[in-house]
């Protein structure tokens, strides 16, 4: 099967240096509060195959300032300093490499993936619904990708979670590019079945325009 693929960036040296330093650092308590948020970086590629109908987005095997490689079903991403601690800042998350259908600008998650993201602490991230959307900002290039992203998380306590995922760049290269991704956790799971039939983004505006009737 032939593979079409569109990068993702390339992630910063600096970055991965302080990952490097910092991952040794003890793991904190992990018990998890509503609002707490998840910041990763990394590197990415998505492989398009099926005549366009089906799609890995494939998660980089190193967060070091070197070429990308793809050779395993997971993949590693930094846990970023605007996290919040109890996720621990610094240290390398292991993130599970995606298997998408659709086609053209969108691919979604046919099923659910356990431990999508594990944090060297022992929380994980269960995915529950997934959603990679690209935008033509060249004619004839697709750039800008975007996903928005519903599951769990599961520590001492288990909480919902709404994440977005964004690469940086326009690279076409077999290195693939960087990403970012951002996961908050909700109060409850209960909300996930809620958050996945009306989208995220619909979600989102919704909380945001609560929260300015609550400032008026």
């Amino acid at each position: 099967m032939t593979l079409k693929t569109f990068g993702f960036g390339t992630m910063f040296a600096a970055a991965a240096i302080v990952g490097m330093t910092v991952a040794s650092a003890p793991a904190q308590a992990a018990s998890l509060s509503p609002n707490q948020t998840l910041n990763l970086f990394g590197d990415s590629r998505l492989e398009i195959g099926g005549g366009g109908t089906s799609a890995v987005l494939n998660f980089s095997d190193s967060t070091l300032p070197l070429p990308a490689l793809y050779n395993t079903p997971t993949g590693q991403a930094l846990v970023a300093g605007s996290s919040d601690p109890v996720f621990g800042i610094g240290s390398i998350a292991i993130l599970r490499d995606l298997t998408l259908t659709g086609s053209g600008t969108t691919f979604s998650l046919g099923a659910a993936v356990n431990s999508f993201i594990t944090l060297t602490n022992g929380i994980k991230f269960n995915l529950q619904s997934f959603t990679l959307t690209g935008t033509n900002a060249t004619p004839g290039v697709l750039s800008n990708w975007t996903a928005d992203y519903v599951g769990e998380f599961v520590a001492d306590n288990t909480l919902g979670g709404t994440g977005l995922f964004t690469s940086q760049g326009r690279v076409v290269s077999e290195n693939g590019s960087s990403f970012s991704s951002s996961v908050t956790a909700v109060p409850t799971p209960a909300l996930l079945p809620g958050l996945i039939g009306m989208g995220v983004a619909a979600w989102r505006k919704r909380k945001g325009e609560a929260a300015e009737q609550v400032k008026a």
